[in-house]
């Protein structure tokens, strides 16, 4: 059975107070999703339907509905990759998670004073996620990254890193 899952982590636990998904349907797609996103390139359709323990008629069904929103689209090698209706939430994701301008002085400063690339990274749901980067030499005034990156660390495992999109 597939269990919500956070973004970061394709082996994420569960909390055992939310074991139990209040929309199954929901839970399924969003995982869906996310399977296909952290693809190099695409999924069959019977892929999805092992790596996540779904049964096949489950996951046609679910595929089916999200090819006709657009979310999802069949490559010239008919496998099941992103479509152009996902694009909104990616560029929502990274307008929503920039850091504020106020920081970017401070990390231009870093560079000055050190002629090294600095960082800035603050804390997401609980994990230590870098933000931002700037470079020396680097004409531009501020960058993101491309792909914000989260450091996970528990009392049960080393810390790791891992991107929140592909």
């Amino acid at each position: 059975m597939v269990r919500p899952q956070d973004p970061l982590s394709a082996s994420a636990e569960v909390d055992q107070d939310d074991s139990k998904p209040r929309v199954q349907t929901a839970v399924r797609t969003v995982a869906i999703l996310l399977c296909v996103a952290r693809s190099g390139n695409g999924l069959k359709a019977k892929e999805i339907s092992e790596q996540l323990d779904l049964p096949r008629q489950v996951t046609y069904h679910l595929l089916h509905t999200m090819l006709g929103t657009g979310i999802l689209r069949r490559n010239a090698q008919n496998r099941y990759v992103l479509g152009l209706a996902a694009a909104p939430i990616a560029e929502g994701f990274r307008r929503q998670i920039a850091p504020p301008e106020l920081i970017a002085p401070k990390v231009r400063a870093a560079v000055a004073a050190t002629g090294e690339t600095a960082y800035a990274s603050g804390w997401i749901d609980g994990r230590i996620v870098v933000l931002a980067t700037a470079r020396p030499g680097d004409n531009r005034r501020f960058r993101r990254l491309r792909c914000p990156t989260a450091i996970a660390a528990t009392p049960t495992r080393e810390p790791r890193a891992s991107c929140c999109w592909p």
